[in-house]
């Protein structure tokens, strides 16, 4: 996998081209998210929250394993 998520802006996007990349997106089996703008604070916060989602995984994994 290349991306851990793909950020898909619609302001900058024609309706087709937001299609063609969640279509890609689901075919490659990749998280998206649809925004209308993101700014770097807004990135930002993306970006935690993608952290903690998975370190929340990998402790989930860990416990699963040690069970």
């Amino acid at each position: 996998m290349r991306s851990a998520v793909v950020v898909i802006l619609t302001t900058i996007n024609s309706h087709q081209g937001v299609q063609l990349a969640k279509r890609l997106a689901h075919k490659h089996d990749c998280p998206y998210v649809v925004m209308q703008r993101c700014g770097q604070s807004r990135f930002r916060q993306l970006m935690a929250a993608i952290d903690q989602r998975d370190g929340e995984i990998r402790q989930n994994a860990s416990n699963m394993k040690n069970q």
